[in-house]
């Protein structure tokens, strides 16, 4: 993350108001909440605050779970993953392996930052994308 000392006062709180508005739309539209605790976590985790982030990036993952919202799951165990902490390993390789059944990948910057081979991830994610979508075939055909 970055070092909370390069940003501006003035964009930690503009973050922070949106932080807060993002939790608050996640009460009103609980399909919001996981990525509203994502965003508080991060936010959290720019300003140096570790423990902070972490029990926030666990509220998304239980949020997520909750609602059934996997790819919100996968995606709260990798930037959870992000932080030092002893089980952060296990949590990056069960929330990459989560969101590549889904068939979904992850930007660029964050694999080269997590040291993810890009070749293989994309494989990964294609794969399950074409099971996916002959799963779909073959049900349709019946």
């Amino acid at each position: 993350m970055r070092n909370p000392k390069t940003i501006s006062r003035q964009d930690r709180r503009l973050a922070q108001r949106m932080a807060r508005l993002s939790r608050w739309t996640g009460w009103i539209f609980p399909n919001n909440k996981p990525h509203a605790f994502r965003v508080s976590g991060r936010l959290a985790a720019a300003k140096g605050q570790s423990k902070k982030a972490i029990k926030v990036f666990d509220k998304a993952i239980a949020a997520g779970q909750k609602i059934g919202a996997d790819s919100e799951h996968a995606r709260s165990l990798i930037d959870k993953s992000m932080l030092d902490y002893p089980e952060a390993m296990a949590d990056r390789e069960k929330g990459v392996a989560l969101l590549e059944s889904l068939g979904g990948v992850l930007p660029d910057a964050e694999v080269e930052y997590l040291n993810i081979d890009r070749q293989a991830h994309h494989a990964r994610s294609g794969a399950a994308r074409e099971q996916d979508c002959d799963a779909d075939a073959n049900s349709s055909a019946r």
